[in-house]
């Protein structure tokens, strides 16, 4: 049995190291998610679609070094993107992506059956897994329809990108899919898309805001609560919202509660962009669960 299952992209990442070279490593939103939460000891599979280039063998190996399972991911003719990524002396990122066309924009409903979905404990995805093409966005839809049906959590982070998708497309996708929402991450970038909305659907929507304090509200009747992070010298804000999310989803389906999840989440984000790199970059499960006691919440209401 699966705990988390994501549907999504995984890509080469080259960081500048230095004037004259890259690191290699390997990145994506939604497999961050499951890298940190099988760092926590949540059972983790993704479904996707690895071109066959001479990038396919690292692929498949980093997703083993992470303890994320690649049964559900096929091996197409293909090409697997790639990102560069430049990063200042505050630590915020530039990116450079050769994703178009790529093996993991062909993902299609069919790669993820109803079985695979009644295997997992919940299914997570994302805007940018649905911004590939119009096949990966009726993906998402369909395993998140199957997973309701089946009884089975879902989660889903608005991750807009401008130069991926425009904002009223995000929003329209965004809104298709909220009946079928149990747990909605919001960033502060995404707020063109999600601003004036009517939440109707997700049971916990959870608001990170770099460094500000996180803003987590319980649907159900758990309220609103304030997290905020603990104070650290930021190296490199790559993939801080995807480790929050693994983290928040990890202690989700460990049975915590909204506030103790987001506390959770909020120290691994922290720790996250006190390195350099993304995966690379992933924080150790005890060091996660040290820093949480020490991450600060207030009710609002």
């Amino acid at each position: 049995m699966t705990g988390l299952l994501a549907l999504g992209e995984c890509m080469i990442e080259l960081l500048a190291d230095g004037p004259d070279g890259f690191r290699r490593s390997a990145g994506g939103d939604t497999l961050n998610t499951l890298a940190m939460a099988a760092r926590l000891g949540t059972p983790a599979a993704f479904a996707s679609r690895f071109g066959d280039d001479l990038f396919e063998p690292y692929l498949r190996e980093t997703l083993e070094r992470f303890d994320v399972s690649g049964r559900l991911v096929k091996s197409v003719p293909g090409f697997n993107a790639v990102y560069f990524i430049e990063v200042d002396a505050a630590g915020e990122r530039r990116f450079h992506y050769l994703r178009k066309g790529s093996a993991a924009s062909g993902l299609v409903a069919e790669d993820v059956s109803a079985d695979d979905i009644a295997r997992c404990t919940a299914v997570f995805s994302s805007g940018i897994t649905q911004a590939l093409a119009p096949n990966a966005e009726r993906a998402v839809l369909e395993a998140f329809a199957s997973a309701k049906k089946a009884r089975r959590l879902t989660a889903y982070d608005v991750n807009w990108r401008p130069k991926l998708t425009s904002a009223a497309e995000a929003r329209r996708r965004l809104t298709e899919l909220l009946p079928w929402i149990d747990i909605l991450f919001i960033s502060g970038d995404d707020h063109e898309v999600v601003d004036g909305m009517r939440w109707e659907g997700p049971a916990i929507v959870a608001t990170r805001a770099g460094g500000e304090p996180v803003r987590v509200e319980d649907r159900r009747g758990g309220g609103v609560h304030e997290v905020r992070p603990p104070r650290v010298a930021v190296a490199d804000t790559s993939g801080a919202g995807d480790v929050f999310n693994g983290a928040f989803l990890s202690a989700w389906l460990k049975g915590g509660d909204a506030l103790a999840c987001a506390k959770l989440a909020t120290a691994a984000a922290s720790l996250q962009v006190t390195r350099r790199g993304t995966l690379a970059a992933l924080p150790e499960a005890g060091e996660v669960r040290r820093l949480a006691d020490q991450v600060l919440a207030i009710k609002r209401t």
